[in-house]
């Protein structure tokens, strides 16, 4: 069980995957080992975390546009590495303590209010 407080108020909880799970998005990084173009311009319809000259990092909703991910890489050149995984438990405590004013009601993994 993980339980994640920020300003002395339960922002999350639940097991480790379900906390991981609770932002509603994962993240992709993919590598190109020679780009043809840059991979901002390539994976230009994605939401974009990162990039730089050979891996770009993005956010996806789920594993339902792996297939769109995987093709506009292979449209930027040749595959070196990708990855799939939900956030990080960093990540998370990172989106709800940034969060702030609109940080949202107090509420388990499971999205049950307290």
């Amino acid at each position: 069980m993980v339980v994640i407080i920020v300003d002395g108020t339960i922002c999350a909880s639940g097991t480790v995957p379900d906390v991981r799970r609770s932002l509603g998005r994962h993240t992709v990084a993919v590598s190109i080992e020679r780009p043809l173009f840059p991979l901002a311009e390539a994976f230009a319809g994605f939401d974009i975390a990162e990039a730089s000259t050979r891996e770009v990092h993005l956010n996806i909703p789920d594993e339902s546009v792996l297939d769109d991910v995987l093709a506009a890489a292979r449209r930027a050149g040749s595959i070196d590495t990708s990855r799939f995984e939900p956030p990080t438990l960093t990540e998370v405590f990172g989106v709800l303590a940034g969060a702030g004013a609109d940080r949202p009601e107090p509420a388990t993994a499971s999205g049950v209010q307290r």
